[in-house]
C-alpha cells in the first residue's frame, strides 16, 4: 500500500506543477528582507487556503507567519517553508578565499540596495507547499496531522539594523512562542549548487551587533574608527581559530549612529563561545577609544544542526529512488563533467555511471561545511532534517549567480522532485511501525 500511496502522492504533485512554479517564481520576482515579506507570505498563505488548508495568519505575533494544516491524525508532521530574500549586504565577494573575513561596508558608493533570492528560498517553499498539498487527500488513511509553517527572517546577517529590534530569526522566535508545540518532525529542503542532493552537518553562527552614538560636538564614529574595531576584531578571532567571519559596518552618517555588526562561525555553539566575550570587549574599547557610548546586543544563537538519523535514512532512500531519472539527463551529465578534472571528462561521457554519485545523492561535500541555518535549534527539540537539493549550476549561494539559477527550469524540476521525495519521507514516517514510533517521541511540550 505504501508504495500506492507514492504513487499517488507524485501524480498529486506533478498535476500542480504549474501552478507551485507558478507560486516559486512570484515569490523570487517579489523579493522583500527579513519580517517584511508581507507579499510573499500573503501569495503562500492565500495558496495552501485556496487547496482546502485551514489557515492561521500572523502567529505568535509574527506578521509575515502563517500555519497551514490539514488532516486531524495523531502524527503531527510539519514542513517549513521560507521565503525572506536576502540583505545586499549578504551577497559576498566570491573573489576571496571562503576562510577570510568578510568586509561589508554599508556606506557611498558601495550599498547595494537590490534584494536577490540569492540562497533560493522561493525553492524553500515552493517544494515544502508542494510536499503538504501531496500529502493532502492521503491524511485520513495515514492518520496524519500536516502543517505547513510559513517561516520569515531566516536571513538576517547583512542588514544594517535588525528588523523591528528582532534579534532571532524566524523559526527561533516561532520556536520560542510555541508555534510548534504538538509537532513531532519538521522537515524542509534548502537549494545546493551542483546537480546533486546532500544530507551535511552545519556550524554554528554567533553573532554580535553594536550601536555607537555620541554626544552633539562630540568626534564622529567613522569609517576609520571602525576599520580599527576591525583589525582588533580580525586578531581576536584568528587569536581563537574561528575563521571565517563577516564583518557589517555603516559608519555614522546623517545624523545616525555608526553600526558594527560581527558573525564569527565554529563547529558547535560551545566552540563559538569563548569568542564571544571578547568581541564584546573590542566593541567596548573602541568606544571607550573613540570618546562614544555603545550599545551592543547580541543575536540568537543557533546550535549545530541535528538531522534525525530515522527521517535522514528514510528521505535518503526516496532521494535515491527519485534521483535515477536524472541521471540520463543530457543537462546533469554536462553539469558533472564541469566539475571534474579535465582528463576524466572525456571518460565520463562514454561511461557517465564511473563518476554519477549512486542516485546523485551522496553525503560528503568536498569542502569545510561553513554554513548554518535556523532550522538548527528546532532541530534540537524535535525530530528535524533539512537536505540539500541540487539545482544545477556550479554557483555560489549568496551570489547574483546563484539568485539566477534559482529561477531556472532546471531548479523548479529539482524543486518539484524534492517536494516528492519530503512527502514519500513523510509516507515512510507514517506507515513504518519503526520509523513512526520514533517520530512519535519527538514532541515538543
Amino acid at each position: 500500500m505504501t508504495e500506492s500511496h507514492k504513487d499517488d502522492i507524485r501524480e498529486s504533485i506533478y498535476a500542480s506543477r504549474d501552478a507551485l512554479v507558478g507560486l516559486a517564481h512570484d515569490i523570487h520576482a517579489h523579493p522583500e528582507i527579513a519580517y517584511r515579506e508581507e507579499y510573499s507570505a500573503a501569495r503562500a498563505a492565500e495558496f495552501l487556503e485556496r487547496q482546502g488548508f485551514e489557515v492561521e495568519r500572523g502567529i505568535c505575533g509574527l506578521p509575515t507567519a502563517f500555519q497551514a494544516k490539514v488532516g486531524r491524525g495523531r502524527l503531527h508532521l510539519a514542513f517549513c517553508a521560507e521565503y525572506d530574500a536576502l540583505p545586499p549586504g549578504s551577497l559576498f565577494d566570491r573573489s576571496k578565499p571562503t576562510s577570510e573575513l568578510t568586509e561589508i561596508w554599508l556606506d557611498g558608493d558601495q550599498r547595494d540596495e537590490t534584494l536577490r533570492h540569492a540562497c533560493g528560498h522561493n525553492l524553500i517553499a515552493g517544494s515544502s507547499i508542494g510536499a503538504a498539498l501531496g500529502l493532502r487527500d492521503l491524511v485520513d488513511e495515514l492518520d496524519v496531522t500536516v502543517s505547513v509553517f510559513g517561516t520569515p527572517a531566516e536571513k538576517l546577517f547583512g542588514l544594517p539594523e535588525p528588523t523591528d529590534g528582532r534579534l532571532a530569526p524566524g523559526k527561533d522566535a516561532l520556536l520560542e512562542a510555541g508555534a510548534f508545540a504538538g509537532v513531532h518532525a519538521a522537515m524542509m529542503i534548502h537549494p545546493f549548487p551542483t546537480p546533486c542532493g546532500c544530507i551535511l552537518p552545519t556550524i554554528n553562527y554567533a553573532r554580535i551587533r553594536a550601536r555607537f552614538s555620541r554626544a552633539e560636538g562630540a568626534t564622529v564614529f567613522d569609517r576609520s574608527g571602525l576599520r580599527t574595531l576591525l583589525e582588533d576584531l580580525k586578531r581576536t578571532v584568528q587569536s581563537s581559530e574561528q575563521t571565517p567571519a563577516v564583518f557589517v559596518a555603516r559608519p555614522e552618517e546623517a545624523g545616525a549612529g555608526a553600526l558594527a555588526d560581527f558573525l564569527w562561525v565554529a563547529p558547535t555553539l560551545a566552540d563559538s563561545l569563548p569568542v564571544r566575550d571578547a568581541v564584546r570587549r573590542c566593541f567596548m574599547q573602541a568606544a571607550a577609544k573613540a570618546n562614544v557610548s555603545v550599545e551592543v546586543a547580541e543575536y540568537a544563537r543557533d546550535k549545530e544542526m541535528r538531522h534525525d538519523p530515522v527521517l535522514s535514512a528514510a528521505y535518503r532512500e526516496n532521494a535515491k529512488a527519485l534521483g535515477k531519472a536524472r541521471e540520463r539527463d543530457a543537462r546533469v551529465q554536462a553539469q558533472i563533467r564541469s566539475y571534474l578534472p579535465p582528463i576524466a571528462r572525456p571518460i565520463q561521457r562514454v561511461f557517465p555511471g564511473a563518476f554519477t554519485p549512486a542516485g546523485l545523492f551522496y553525503d560528503k561535500f568536498p569542502k569545510p561545511v561553513q554554513w548554518g541555518t535556523d532550522l538548527s535549534n528546532l532541530s534540537h527539540a524535535i525530530p528535524a532534517i533539512q537536505p540539500y537539493v541540487g539545482i544545477g549550476p556550479l554557483v555560489i549561494p549568496h551570489s547574483v549567480e546563484f539568485a539566477e539559477a534559482a529561477d531556472t527550469e532546471d531548479a523548479y524540476t529539482a524543486m518539484l522532485q524534492a517536494a516528492v521525495a519530503l512527502a514519500w519521507t513523510s509516507v515512510d514516517a507514517a506507515t513504518d511501525p519503526g520509523t513512526r514510533s520514533s517520530v512519535l517521541k519527538g514532541i515538543v511540550d
